[in-house]
């Protein structure tokens, strides 16, 4: 499934750095999920990131440990974990396990309701692992983030991404021939060095073409040590931020489009705790990671079936229809 890609090579190594994370963490009293760090550091060397240099080079725990840990967090009540690395993907461990076998054994462990996963290389998006990600339904969410960073296959060339732009969206495609309801995020940067407005737009059409629920985008910024420092073609501040407003005001109106479409509908939401806005509300998360704003009686820790009574470009609001699930829950944890 590589095709014509040049897969950057990764090592194991544990002389150098210790996981910090191999001594299971607490899970504070009504919590239902927790994030579980797989991999460190980063392969690859795109040219205005900084995270191989001070991350260094990707150490990966072995499966069993993060097996270890995962069980243990179920046992105290958790039933959402969300495998995170800079680039998570890459994930292979001495002994050959790869985040597709971690995947599957995960999805095996019988407490554990949702697995998540971030963030992922487009590079490192395969065939095994989305065959994977198919077989684990539907305990792995249908939510990904998949940095894309640029629409433009120039601009990408001069990231040194490692993919282009048809290369992103056949990724895309197929994650979805496997998962029809798969919803994709994804992060974008505006004003790199050299692009020109025809490579801006190429970036607003592929939002078109995918319809990302979520977007996160940035305006470039130089950092020492990268080697964007070096490229002459740097584009004017006021440049920057107008196309970064206008690539805004077109993901809104997608976003806005998209989340109308759950108006009426019922869905599964984790309860997180209550609203930061409002305390008379609580808020949660979909399998979709559509954040859900609602009113009824509930505790953090619950799935509730949640009927969407308003959408806004951002996050949905509901009212509690009926519980999920009711999980046994040690008293303190």
């Amino acid at each position: 499934e590589r095709g014509s890609l040049r897969i950057t090579d990764t090592e194991y190594r544990n002389d150098s750095i210790r996981f910090p994370f191999d001594e299971i963490r607490r899970v504070g009293e009504g919590r239902a999920k927790a994030f579980v760090t797989i991999i460190e550091g980063c392969n690859h060397r795109c040219t205005y990131c900084i995270v191989p240099t001070t991350r260094g080079r990707e150490i990966y725990r072995p499966m069993t440990r993060v097996l270890d840990e995962v069980r243990t967090l179920a046992a105290k009540g958790v039933i959402e974990v969300e495998f995170l690395g800079q680039t998570v993907n890459a994930y292979r461990d001495e002994d050959g396990n790869t985040l597709a076998e971690l995947l599957t054994a995960t999805a095996a462990i019988e407490r554990i309701r949702r697995i998540r996963f971030t963030t992922s290389h487009p590079a490192q998006m395969t065939e095994r692992l989305m065959d994977a990600m198919a077989a684990a339904q539907p305990k792995v969410c249908a939510y990904l983030h998949l940095p894309v960073q640029s629409g433009s296959t120039r601009v990408l060339q001069q990231m040194r991404r490692g993919y282009d732009r048809e290369t992103y969206l056949s990724k895309i495609a197929a994650l979805r021939s496997r998962l029809p309801k798969m919803l994709f995020g994804t992060d974008i940067i505006v004003g790199f060095p050299g692009e020109t407005e025809q490579d801006f737009q190429h970036t607003i059409r592929l939002l078109d073409e995918v319809q990302f629920d979520t977007v996160y985008s940035f305006i470039y910024s130089q950092r020492p040590g990268t080697k964007a420092l070096d490229f002459l073609d740097e584009i004017a501040p006021a440049e920057k931020h107008e196309r970064l407003q206008r690539l805004q005001e077109h993901q809104k109106a997608i976003q806005t489009r998209r989340m109308a479409g759950w108006l009426g509908r019922t869905m599964e939401v984790l309860v997180e705790g209550r609203s930061k806005r409002n305390a008379e509300r609580w808020t949660g998360r979909t399998v979709g990671a559509r954040v859900v704003n609602f009113e009824g009686p509930t505790a953090a820790g619950r799935l509730e079936q949640v009927e969407i009574t308003k959408t806004t470009p951002f996050s949905l609001t509901g009212r509690v229809a009926g519980s999920v699930l009711d999980r046994d829950r040690p008293a303190s944890i």
